[in-house]
């Protein structure tokens, strides 16, 4: 299994984790210029994206 750590929380780093997340990937990480979020033991795809405002 695939693990990544996807830099900024908007548009791109939210595609990006995204198509990690559908390519079965292990999103475990996320960081930008206020602070990060780092789970190494399970993906934070779902717990980051429900944060996001709907598109």
């Amino acid at each position: 299994m695939c693990h990544g750590i996807v830099q900024g929380f908007g548009d791109v780093g939210s595609i990006t984790a995204l198509e990690l997340h559908n390519m079965r990937a292990k999103v475990i990480g996320v960081r930008d210029h206020t602070g990060a979020l780092y789970r190494p033991r399970r993906s934070i795809y779902h717990s980051w994206s429900d944060m996001l405002p709907p598109r």
